[in-house]
């Protein structure tokens, strides 16, 4: 079994606005254009670049993992560090030269 791959959300900064009085929601219009020269309609010291999601600011959230496992039947990409619980149900044996190593379930 594995875990479950965490992802990240994100949150825009509650109450946030610019100086027009323009919230996260008004950004996401034309995001492209209107986070680059967010900088002008900035308030205080905190621009839409900071504050929204949209623009890549706001807050990252992390999410605990689920309450129950995730299974998967694909193999490991990576070597584990500490050796399995329960072996192979079939044994395995490996042929030829140790660099070059086909590993074959005995039948």
């Amino acid at each position: 079994c594995s875990v479950e791959k965490l992802t990240q959300q994100c949150k825009n900064i509650d109450a946030w606005t610019d100086s027009n009085g323009e919230g996260c929601e008004s950004y996401t219009e034309d995001p492209e254009m209107l986070c680059s020269i967010s900088q002008v309609w900035q308030q205080g010291n905190v621009s839409a670049s900071d504050a929204c999601c949209v623009c890549g600011g706001g807050e990252t959230l992390t999410p605990g993992p689920t309450s129950s496992p995730t299974i998967s039947t694909a193999p490991s990409q990576e070597v584990s560090a500490v050796p399995s619980q329960e072996p192979s149900a079939v044994p395995t044996t490996c042929q030829g030269s140790p660099r070059e190593c086909a590993c074959s379930v005995e039948k």
